[in-house]
């Protein structure tokens, strides 16, 4: 079966993979993973902070020019180079859905430190011009010291003034809306669940600040299987952990609105001991980040325990339209094989066609077929 072949049941939802799945930066171009992407038949693609790095100081280099002192310094040379990536992506029939992370932006109280950080995250707006995208994203926090709170009111305040800054700016060049996305992370130091960054997207009560749902985050925490290294106390069945999933899973469809859900990211893990999870690291989250890292999969792929069909039928539930988009850390994506963007990039547009097929299954088991 041809993976260029259109993917059924997905048509109000583009198809998305990260720069990242396709190959390591130190051994593939962007150019070359991008042109993967589009040969596998996705349209969009996440484009990742370091890729983004790493091609623009190859590009100045290319001309013998000195390097930037930032990637999102808005200097002529730098924004050419976004703006030729830009029309690069458009050539290959694809859309930059996000520029991602930003990390540990909110909950800083020092005023000086707080507008710093905001600033920060504001001067990626040329770049999110130039490159052709209207979206990006910020991890929640996983900052823990004296003088940064986690409070949702707090943490709203910072959100809400970051979507005021983008709408500003958006009316200042007369181009369309920017979007701030907000992903709670498994290992952050609060704001780790679907449920705390719904909350805090509603407090900032902002149009242009939405949800990233991922289904990795979700699935550690909250699917109790026995085959999950990361809980300490898995349920007597696997049975019992997905009733528990498909409960929550409920209250998500009930609860969040889709057209606030502003990205959805999706993989699988793959099944490890538990004493292979605590040597990953000396604390929970260490070990959650380095798993996370280290060992995703794509949905379907052989060794995976995840039931991500589950969370997406969820979101879909709740009348989300945007990408579903592949987010898969491995450590063999650094394997520097000339044909490794391609083979991910297929193994990737396959594992969503599974998806499909997972919601058919789904379908035919509720209605008794």
């Amino acid at each position: 079966m041809s993976t260029t072949s259109k993917i059924n049941d997905f048509p109000a939802n583009p198809s998305s993979i990260a720069t990242f799945s396709l190959g390591h930066r130190a051994n593939h171009t962007l150019p070359t993973r991008l042109c993967a992407a589009a040969s596998a038949g996705f349209t969009h693609v996440e484009l990742f902070d370091d890729d983004w790095s790493t091609h623009l100081t190859l590009a100045l280099q290319s001309q013998h020019l000195p390097p930037s002192v930032s990637p999102w310094d808005a200097a002529p040379d730098n924004l050419r180079i976004a703006r030729n990536l830009g029309l690069l992506v458009r050539s290959l029939g694809l859309t930059i859905v996000c520029s991602q992370p930003a990390r540990d932006v909110e909950g800083i109280l020092d005023p000086s430190d707080r507008a710093a950080a905001l600033r920060d995250v504001a001067a990626r707006f040329p770049f999110l011009r130039a490159m052709g995208t209207e979206m990006m994203f910020l991890c929640a926090s996983t900052r823990d010291e004296e003088g940064v709170s986690h409070d949702p009111g707090v943490v709203a305040r910072d959100l809400a003034e970051l979507g005021d800054m983008a709408a500003a700016f958006a009316r200042a060049d007369g181009g369309p809306t920017i979007r701030i996305a907000y992903e709670g992370l498994s290992w952050a130091t609060q704001n780790n669940t679907w449920q705390r960054s719904w909350d805090i997207v509603n407090r900032a009560n902002r149009p242009n600040v939405g949800l990233v749902i991922d289904t990795f985050h979700i699935l550690v925490q909250e699917f109790a299987s026995p085959l999950n290294p990361t809980t300490s106390s898995p349920p007597t069945s696997t049975k019992e952990a997905l009733a528990g999933l498909r409960a929550s899973m409920s209250s998500l469809s009930a609860s969040v609105l889709g057209s606030k859900v502003f990205l959805v990211q999706i993989s699988d893990a793959a099944i490890i001991e538990p004493a292979e999870f605590w040597a990953l690291g000396s604390t929970h989250m260490e070990r959650l980040r380095t798993y996370a890292r280290t060992r995703r999969l794509y949905p379907g792929e052989n060794g995976g325990w995840m039931p991500t069909d589950i969370v997406v039928e969820a979101v879909r539930r709740s009348g989300y339209k945007g990408p579903w988009s592949l987010e898969v850390f491995h450590s063999r994506l650094e394997d520097p094989g000339n044909d490794l963007p391609w083979r991910e990039a297929e193994k990737g547009y396959e594992s969503l066609r599974w998806l499909t097929e997972a919601r058919e299954r789904m379908r035919g088991r509720r209605s008794g077929r």
